[in-house]
């Protein structure tokens, strides 16, 4: 299944050692859950005395039934044993510490020794050979996404109010790549004014994703004008989180790291609603992005509804500001409008000075 539950999602903050995000069901909703490393703790419990990382978990999930302060205590060896579960709930804090740790190894199966007997050795049926199902390309995507294959969005970019030029987004198609099966994202320039500062005509992002979860597998961005110093290709490992960029260099990151183009597609279908509890009005989502050599948590803040003029019409949308940990994206107070219907369109964007506003949306 494309997200977790309770118990998978335990397993899950123990393999990316306690930084990153994961999709948890539960009932018939879906929930983003962020967890980030907050420090360092000794701790002595009844299993033993550990060195261990504090992961602190949030998610809207939590703060529906109550929880709050959800901390895990992950020991600091390989196997990134929880020792220590605390939260707060109106009752009080709970805590729970390991007991005990087993390594529980089955018993081997003792064989016994035969009695010859004479017997007639039959001919072996020869075992049928499964022939492989061939992979069929451009499969429909998971309903769970908030997008189908072939979507098309079309922006018009402006600074100041003058035009610079338009790009497509476009879910582009679903293929066999490396024996994989993945999602094909693109974001093209289609038209570009002379001599602008930001792109030029057929400048290109294209990433590939896992067709379920989108987790990146690689990105590709090849740009001109003055964006030409993000140009790069970058490789994510889905198994250990570590992400190869310009050829050589390598950075280790949370596994189910995003790219800034899957952050998009991805953030479509997070749970992105304000916090309906007044003394904490707050519901900020955390997401690790790679962004050029090194990944940041992004931080994305929800903010009430509102309706806002578009080239298709005044459409009720939310906005997400976008707080990154760069000091100099963030000089650029990056925002995100997303339409409220089921399938979340980014209807415009804020990136400093220049603003991109959703003109077409269409399925090739």
């Amino acid at each position: 299944a494309a997200n977790l539950d309770l118990l998978s999602l335990i397993y899950r903050i123990r393999q990316a050692g306690g930084s990153g995000t994961a999709s948890l069901l539960e009932g018939d909703k879906v929930y983003t859950v962020t967890f980030t490393q907050t420090g360092s703790e000794n701790v002595k419990v009844a299993a033993g005395e550990f060195e261990t990382t504090v992961a602190a978990v949030q998610s809207e999930y939590f703060t529906e039934i109550g929880i709050k302060e959800l901390r895990l205590n992950l020991s600091n060896d390989d196997a990134k044993i929880p020792v220590m579960v605390r939260l707060k709930m109106a009752r009080g804090e709970f805590r729970a510490e390991a007991a005990s740790i087993q390594m529980i190894v089955p018993e081997p199966a003792v064989t016994p020794t035969p009695s010859p007997v004479t017997s007639v050795t039959p001919k072996p049926t020869p075992t049928p050979v499964r022939t492989p199902e061939p992979y069929v390309p451009n499969k429909p995507l998971s309903p769970e996404l908030s997008f189908a294959l072939g979507e098309a969005l079309e922006y018009r970019v402006s600074a100041g109010g003058r035009p610079v030029g338009t790009f497509v987004l476009r879910a582009r198609e679903r293929k066999e790549i490396d024996s994989k099966d993945t999602l094909v994202l693109t974001a093209t320039v289609t038209n570009a004014v002379p001599d602008n500062p930001v792109f030029a005509l057929n400048d290109t992002i294209t990433a590939h994703v896992d067709p379920d979860s989108l987790a990146p597998r690689k990105i590709d961005i090849k740009l001109s004008s003055g964006l030409n110093l993000l140009n790069q290709t970058a490789i994510f490992d889905e198994t250990t989180g570590k992400i190869t960029y310009n050829g050589k260099e390598q950075v280790d990151a949370p596994i189910g790291t995003h790219s800034i183009l899957s952050l998009i597609y991805a953030m479509r279908s997070f749970n992105l609603k304000p916090s309906k509890t007044l003394s904490n009005p707050v519901n900020d989502t955390r997401v690790a992005v790679f962004w050029a050599s090194q990944p940041y948590i992004f931080t994305l803040r929800p903010s009430a509804d509102s309706v806002i003029e578009t080239a298709i019409g005044k459409l009720s949308s939310q906005m997400i500001a976008i707080n990154t940990g760069n000091a100099q994206l963030d000089k650029l107070s990056m925002k995100v409008w997303l339409g409220n219907d089921e399938r979340r369109v980014p209807l415009r964007f804020i990136v400093g000075v220049y603003q991109a506003d959703l003109v077409t949306v269409s399925n090739i």
